[in-house]
């Protein structure tokens, strides 16, 4: 299996420095849509899902890029539908050796079920980048700040953020997996405060490169179940930090070491969960 989409998608070039993309995105939740299937349901998705995107790109200037998008989703989760609008843009600044970048959206939706529930979600980040190329290592140092609303238990509506589409190891590799018990899913961020302070960058020699950085996470909400045997009444998710270190010995090869460490805070049961969890992955790439 990898990653895929069954989707249509058009571009229109508004101008050299202008486009939008319209994407059409069908997936169901057993395999019966690949060209390869063979008559065996598997499990290949969360839910029926349905999407159209409008992705917008605009070079402002040599600066500046500015890309709106909207999003409609239908989940076709049990026992009810789930129709989401996402509304939202990214922005990318480049200043000489300084780069700032930031996205911010905005959901809203509603359950078909009998209270007609509304969903609503906020999302977004800022990143500052700095590179200092002319020093040894030509280091490149960046600070920044993610936002993933969570639900408040104590109102009728849904707050939390939908990830939508998106089930990556977006922040981290170890992380992605405690949202599989968290919430039921694998990679669905949500519930989230990120704050990276920092992240360092550096090329050792034009084939081998590190990045390492330092994480604190935190929940926007407390877990929503409290008590669960897992979880706590804290806000803290703990700390992490994340190294790597990538090599190219040709073309055609070059390997990674990758380790991460997590120490959990308060948003853990202590007596349950006490002990860091640790990551560690060698990856060697081949290329015909």
């Amino acid at each position: 299996r990898t990653f895929y989409f069954n989707a249509a998608k058009a571009t229109y070039r508004v101008s050299e420095k202008s486009s939008v993309d319209a994407v059409y995105i069908y997936d169901t939740m057993k395999d019966k849509t690949l060209l390869f299937h063979t008559g065996t349901s598997r499990a290949v998705n969360t839910s029926d899902e349905q999407g159209v995107v409008l992705y917008g790109r605009i070079k402002a200037d040599d600066q500046i890029t500015i890309e709106p998008y909207y999003m409609h989703k239908l989940e076709y989760t049990q026992p009810s539908k789930l129709s989401l609008h996402t509304f939202g843009a990214r922005i990318v600044n480049v200043m000489g050796s300084w780069k700032v970048r930031g996205e911010l959206a905005q959901q809203s939706g509603e359950y078909d079920n009998t209270a007609s529930t509304k969903r609503y979600g906020l999302g977004g980040y800022v990143y500052v980048t700095k590179s200092l190329k002319e020093v040894k290592f030509s280091p490149e140092i960046e600070a920044g700040f993610a936002y993933l609303s969570g639900d408040d238990s104590q109102t009728s509506e849904v707050e939390a953020w939908d990830p939508l589409f998106s089930r990556w190891p977006w922040m981290s590799e170890l992380y992605l997996l405690s949202y599989a018990r968290e919430t039921g899913i694998a990679g669905y961020w949500t519930n989230l405060i990120w704050i990276r302070i920092p992240q360092v960058k550096l090329q050792f020699s034009k084939d081998t490169s590190f990045v390492g950085s330092y994480n604190i996470l935190k929940a926007q909400q407390q877990f929503a179940t409290v008590p669960v045997s897992l979880y706590s009444t804290g806000k803290e998710r703990g700390q992490m930090i994340d190294l790597l270190v990538k090599h190219v010995f040709s073309p055609k090869l070059s390997a990674s070491l990758q380790l991460v460490h997590f120490l959990p805070g308060d948003y853990y049961n202590s007596a349950l969960a006490p002990d860091p969890g640790t990551f560690f992955r060698w990856n060697v790439d081949v290329k015909f």
